[in-house]
């Protein structure tokens, strides 16, 4: 898959999870199943200041790639 590609399939994964009716709870098992996956990442706790600043961080990849 070309870095390209990536990019717009990265962009439409996130725009799924954004209009999501579960946004939070299918984020938050995402962060738990890379918990899991990986033995030196402790379980991830969402702040709503760093959700915001996050959300902000992928409008800006979404409307690069559109």
């Amino acid at each position: 898959m070309t870095n390209r590609t990536q990019e717009i399939r990265t962009a439409e994964l996130i725009q799924e999870i954004k209009a999501h009716p579960h946004k939070e709870e299918l984020i938050q098992l995402m962060f738990e199943q890379v918990a899991d996956d990986t033995e030196e990442v402790k379980p991830a706790r969402r702040s709503e200041e760093k959700a915001i600043y996050e959300d902000m961080k992928i409008d800006r990849i979404c409307d690069s790639v559109a």
